[in-house]
């Protein structure tokens, strides 16, 4: 009989499988397609100005991984698309206040 995970404690239960190594994006980027538009997805902010300047990518159709994480925390794919448009109208980047504020002004409203 053999175990699945193919390691051993040394009780002769199976281990727990140890969680995957996360992606290392750090000195790379990842160019996708959405909605018909060029995106970038970066580390951070470093590797958002080292792609802005070697290959002319703008800051609006970059995105870092902590933006991404922000977001996600916004509720409805409509007011994510919102985003995600000014963004790029705007040329701009992502703050955690600046989500947050969305977001509880939103909540006073209903």
């Amino acid at each position: 009989m053999t175990s699945k995970w193919f390691t051993w404690t040394p009780q002769g239960e199976p281990a727990k499988p140890t969680k995957p190594s996360a992606f290392t994006l750090e000195g790379h980027a990842v160019e996708f397609e959405r909605q018909g538009k060029r995106c970038f997805l970066v580390a951070d902010d470093t590797d958002a100005q080292r792609l802005i300047a070697r290959h002319g990518a703008s800051r609006g159709e970059t995105w870092t991984v902590a933006e991404l994480n922000l977001i996600a925390t916004v509720n409805g794919q409509a007011d994510r698309a919102e985003v995600a448009r000014w963004k790029r109208t705007f040329n701009g980047t992502l703050r955690p206040d600046l989500v947050r504020k969305v977001q509880s002004r939103k909540e006073q409203t209903r």
